[in-house]
């Protein structure tokens, strides 16, 4: 069959002869790496030397060959220490070409030469076949599909010449093209690659890689743990240096690429006994489960069918607050219970209860509560279960979202009583629910924000009690978010009560309390314009929760990041969240509500008002019927930031909704945080809705944060600004820092002439200076530097 050339690779060849570079081609297995040179180099007395049994199979004189082309293949397999000394003499020998070719990362042992002689790499992006080079390669056998059906093939298996070849056999045996025979051509594929890579491979490394395949990712430790290796860190970098099957991720752990995980996995099903298969699943959970991660834990228990571990696991995350058991990851595993299973305990029932109310079924959880109340009544049922009953009503009645907290203060107080009196102990509850914020956390504290004096003078001391290591901390920074709040005190006042709750809560309590600490002491040092400080505050924040391994933090710590590149201009990391953030509407529990306002945020910044309007809609009616009042005052701002930069009337009445609320509790900073994003409709508001003290506090500090962070949020609509060439001209040198005498000349302008351009971009571009100007511009991509 005539070989079919692949442009890219050849041009990367014909450039390192040119240039008398030596070549590393890179490849897993049926790219044609060797078919490749063997082409190439076919007019050529070129050397071919193999290094698969660990040393090189011949080590000619250098200057035996008159073309002086020398080429390794499997130069990853090499361990023998003389081979690698020939290697080094090759490849320091003026005049020698050579050329090395392996299926894993380029060899460590020749890092020196790697850095000082320059080497062209060809990987497999290189060795790719098109549409073109599939067309010709099926016209050699034979066999002429259309364009679509070629196309349609190619983007399948990406261009994998060997997957290519298994789709003219099967096609041309009558075959019909679709799914199945995809499927078919990757069965093919992993039969191919077990043949021909697995089955020489060496048996330590092969059996570690086919135990760890079923993982999306794993740790040096894990590798150890679940293959029972000690020595699992040497053979996966050995692994990494044959073949082109796993990457180190930037959080440290590895990960298979996506083929190598598809054949390890073909390889690990044709040669594991399903009661190995179920041990290797069983030895994952375990690990996951000993590691805290019980999402993963549960997935690999169903895997090995352990029905008893799963019961055990959400019987487990039952008895604690949903804030710090990512219970709404659970809710697959808890409906599938059965009801008997559900009503034989008191924790499951409460369970059920509460994931009914965070998934927005009320009534259910509703009826799931009156059951546990049916069960603590029961004489039948065992008293230890009664009473963890009657514990458990306690705990609903303080916890369930959907009752935001009616009444909380009175069970509070008689909780209090009743741990003075009594030998009890509640069960777990977050305060927190993983947020950056306390008076927006768990539960919506709005009222107890008019209180918070009395409150912390009469029950602060009982309640930290009750609630344990999760309420260390708590008064100072309930103290500090009120002040702030409201812009009652000073920045040092407010600091120094969240750095107090902070170390509380770091020396004694919980990571979740550190981060809402955290998340108050960021807003006040945004207020304050010190970004460094609050960066540093979100640098040890992460730190604290890296060292205790708090996974249910991981997702919000990521919104608020997010959230902070919005003050600090970082678009990348904004569109990388809104890229890889869910959407809300897909499958919503209470607990995504934070993730999801900074979606919002992230939308409105990104001019995507559509979708912006659509999620707050949808937010809505959560933040009326829940009463969570700061995100219903927050979500009314953003509704009347779409509506107004979509030309709506209606933005005015949203605006006066949010300011009533926000009114009601003083909260002066709920409004001002949103910055710039909300300036213009203030300034435009010619009635407002509440008293004119409050007004001019909100105005006062939101055009400090206007200010402060000019494009926060900011609507950059999307016109064609016509400029004149002349202004175009200008236009750059401003943004490119030259000053204004300089580019007088340089445009043979007088200074008036000049101020009269500058005057007429300004109002092209809706500034009113030159920084605003030179902002705006690079912002509609008017400028190129």
């Amino acid at each position: 069959m005539k070989y079919i050339r692949i442009p890219s690779a050849h041009k990367k060849l014909k450039l390192a002869d040119a240039e008398g570079l030596p070549v590393y081609v890179s490849a897993p297995t049926g790219w044609g790496k060797t078919v490749l040179l063997r082409n190439y180099y076919q007019r050529r007395s070129a050397i071919f030397l193999s290094g698969i049994s660990g040393r090189l199979s011949d080590t000619p004189d250098p200057k035996s060959n008159s073309e002086n082309v020398f080429i390794i293949d499997d130069i990853n397999w090499i361990t023998d220490e003389e081979s690698r000394r020939y290697v080094h003499e090759l490849l320091d020998t003026p005049g020698v070409r050579v050329v090395m070719c392996g299926r894993g990362r380029f060899p460590r042992w020749l890092i020196q030469e790697a850095v000082d002689l320059d080497f062209m790499r060809i990987h497999q992006e290189d060795l790719a076949f098109g549409i073109e080079e599939a067309r010709a390669f099926f016209q050699e056998c034979s066999f002429f599909p259309d364009t679509t059906r070629i196309q349609a093939m190619v983007k399948a298996c990406e261009g994998y010449p060997i997957a290519l070849r298994f789709y003219a056999y099967h096609l041309q045996s009558g075959e019909e093209y679709g799914e199945n025979l995809n499927a078919r051509i990757w069965d093919d594929v992993c039969n191919y690659v077990s043949s021909k890579v697995y089955s020489s491979w060496p048996e330590d490394i092969l059996a570690l890689l086919l135990s760890l395949c079923e993982f999306e990712e794993f740790s040096t430790p894990m590798a150890v743990y679940i293959s029972g290796m000690p020595d699992a860190q040497k053979l996966i970098h050995r692994c990494e240096d044959i073949g082109a099957l796993i990457q180190l991720q930037k959080n440290g752990m590895w990960r298979f690429l996506p083929k190598a995980e598809m054949t390890l996995k073909w390889q690990k099903s044709h040669t594991f006994s399903p009661s190995r298969i179920r041990e290797n699943y069983l030895k994952g959970a375990c690990y996951f489960e000993q590691s805290g991660d019980t999402i993963r834990a549960l997935e690999f228990y169903r895997k090995a069918e352990d029905r008893s571990s799963i019961y055990r696991l959400l019987l487990e995350a039952s008895s604690n607050h949903p804030g710090v058991n990512r219970l709404c990851e659970m809710r697959e595993f808890f409906f599938s219970l059965s009801d008997k299973e559900i009503k034989a305990e008191p924790t499951l029932i409460s369970g059920m209860s509460m994931l009914a109310s965070l998934t927005m079924k009320t009534a259910e959880s509703e009826e799931w509560y009156n059951e546990l109340k049916l069960y603590e009544k029961d004489k039948r049922n065992p008293v230890e279960k009664r009473r963890e009953a009657h514990l458990r009503i306690a705990w609903l009645n303080m916890t369930l979202p959907h009752r935001y907290g009616k009444k909380l203060l009175e069970m509070l107080r008689s909780v209090c009583a009743m741990s003075a009196h009594r030998d009890i102990t509640m069960p777990p509850v977050s305060v927190t629910s993983a947020m950056p914020s306390f008076l927006n956390g768990s539960l919506d504290f709005s009222e107890w924000s008019l209180h918070t004096p009395q409150l912390a003078a009469s029950i602060g001391a009982p309640l930290e009690k009750i609630l344990g290591t999760a309420g260390t901390g708590l008064i100072a920074v309930v103290k500090a978010e009120t002040s702030f709040l409201r812009a009652e005190s000073d920045a040092y006042t407010i600091c120094e009560n969240l750095n107090n709750g902070y170390e509380q809560a770091a020396t004694n309590g919980t990571p979740q309390m550190c981060f809402a600490a955290t998340g108050v002491l960021v807003k006040q040092h945004l207020t304050s314009g010190q970004i460094s400080a609050a960066k540093a505050a979100i640098s040890t924040v992460r730190t604290r929760i890296d060292e205790a391994c708090v996974t249910e933090l991981t997702a919000n710590f990521e919104a608020f990041n997010a959230w902070f590149a919005l003050y600090t201009g970082d678009m990348a990391t904004v569109n990388e969240y809104l890229q890889n953030s869910t959407d809300p509407h897909e499958s919503f529990c209470v607990l995504d509500r934070y993730r999801a306002m900074v979606r919002l945020r992230c939308l409105i910044a990104a001019n995507r008002f559509a979708e912006a309007g659509d999620l707050s809609t949808f937010l809505d009616g959560y933040f009326t019927s829940y009463r969570r009042t700061i995100y219903w005052i927050q979500n009314r701002l953003f509704r009347a930031v779409i509506l107004y930069n979509e030309g709506s009337p209606l933005w005015i009445q949203s605006l006066s909704e949010a300011l009533q609320q926000a009114e009601k509790y003083n909260f002066v900073r709920v409004i001002s945080m949103e910055g710039h994003a909300v300036m213009p409709l203030l300034q435009q508001l010619k009635k407002a809705p509440v008293s004119g003290s409050f007004m001019r506090k909100v105005i006062d500090e939101t055009s400090k944060m206007a200010l402060l962070y000019p494009d926060y949020l900011r609507h950059i609509p999307k016109v064609n600004v016509r400029l004149t060439p002349r202004e175009t001209q200008i236009l750059g040198l401003l943004c490119g820092g030259v000053d204004m005498q300089s580019i007088c000349r340089m445009c043979n302008i007088s200074y008036s002439a000049l101020k009269k351009h500058n005057s007429s971009i300004y109002r092209k571009l809706g500034a009113t200076s030159r920084v605003e100007a030179e902002r705006i511009a690079n912002q509609m991509g008017l400028v190129h530097h």
